[in-house]
């Protein structure tokens, strides 16, 4: 009020303009004050909200909607997020557990994560055993990451093999303790051999499961090969 009293004092003026005029200013003076108060209000919900999109945006970054499992002995499983980034490294057996250790895949596009994988001491170490490294991928968009895959640098060198597996799949597999790809390549071999348990595979190296897969196809291609020879005999 002494500013206020201060403007008024040389003003020659009545009583009654100079009332107006101090009651001018003070609702003036109110107003701006509100103001200030639903400005500083806005900003306080602003950033409120900022924070909840903040939030809600590193959990949509950090949930996985693929899934790339890479076996060969290691075991391993990446998660990708929306925009083809590793956000989840789940290793499956202590192959796996030592190579996730030894790599920091955190937030790399997919393609360079694998060729980090396939271009690990430990990991080639397995390779050059003459078990062809195994991808099985699991996605809305499968065939485009599957492309990818087969675009990476290693995958041709170290005899890679790309497979397709649902949602399904992957909820079974990690149900059972294996990664997806050697959960299906379980499922593709208990069709030939019944008697395959999930325990015989937790103790199955991935190139073992896939010899045996590849013996059931050649005795199925045989046993093919011989129906087709009794029948045209049958026809002579």
């Amino acid at each position: 009020m002494n500013q206020l009293q201060e403007a008024l004092r040389g003003v020659a003026a009545t009583q009654e303009l100079k009332e107006w005029t101090r009651r001018r200013l003070v609702r003036e003076r109110t107003r701006r004050r509100s103001a200030g108060r639903k400005g500083l209000a806005a900003a306080v919900c602003a950033c409120l909200l900022c924070l909840l999109l903040g939030a809600g945006g590193y959990r949509f970054y950090m949930s996985p909607v693929s899934y790339i499992s890479i076996d060969v002995n290691p075991s391993l499983e990446l998660g990708l997020n929306a925009f083809d980034r590793v956000v989840q490294t789940v290793a499956y057996n202590d192959g796996g557990d030592e190579i996730a250790a030894r790599l920091s895949l955190q937030n790399m596009p997919y393609q360079q994560a694998v060729d980090e994988v396939l271009s690990d001491q430990v990991f080639q170490s397995y390779a050059a055993q003459g078990n062809g490294v195994v991808f099985t991928v699991v996605s809305g968009d499968g065939a485009r990451l599957q492309a990818g895959l087969e675009g990476c640098s290693g995958y041709y060198a170290s005899g890679g093999h790309s497979y397709l597996a649902d949602a399904r799949c992957l909820d079974e597999a990690h149900t059972n303790g294996l990664s997806v790809g050697k959960y299906r390549a379980y499922l593709e071999l208990s069709e030939y051999d019944p008697s395959v348990t999930v325990d015989d595979c937790h103790h199955m190296s991935m190139g073992e499961l896939q010899q045996r897969l590849e013996q059931c196809h050649e005795g199925a291609q045989s046993t093919q090969g011989h129906g087709h020879g009794e029948h045209r005999h049958g026809h002579s």
